[in-house]
């Protein structure tokens, strides 16, 4: 990434721990220090609320509130997250579910880091 990324702070919410590493790696790769991580919708509310990130990456398939549910919350009192929704999932009415919620991008969780790369790159040019 050619932009200081530095200060901005990052949510992963996933209820997979090993999925929630790989993320802190690959974000930390871009260059991302602030990384804060949960394990499910409810945990990503909270701590959306509490520390307001800039980006939020969040599981569409959690256990308690997924993250379809996580993202309208949080997008009422944090309109200005970034916030990408990464899915099993590729049902077009899921997506468009996703997309009617505001999330600002999608992606499979079975794509190639380098599709999480530019994801994330296309995600952090909005805040930039």
């Amino acid at each position: 990434m050619e932009k200081n990324i530095q200060p901005y702070s990052v949510l992963i919410a996933d209820d997979s721990n090993d999925i929630r590493m790989v993320w802190r790696r690959r974000v930390e790769k871009l260059g991302f220090k602030k990384i804060e991580a949960v394990e499910d919708g409810a945990a990503a509310v909270a701590k959306a609320r509490s520390s307001m990130p800039h980006l939020i990456i969040l599981d569409f398939v959690m256990p308690g509130m997924d993250g379809l549910e996580a993202l309208k919350q949080i997008r009422v009192f944090h309109p200005a997250a970034v916030i990408v929704v990464a899915s099993s999932v590729a049902e077009r009415g899921k997506i468009v579910e996703i997309k009617d919620a505001k999330a600002d991008f999608y992606f499979l969780k079975t794509a190639t880091q380098e599709k999480f790369f530019e994801t994330i790159s296309k995600a952090v040019s909005l805040l930039q």
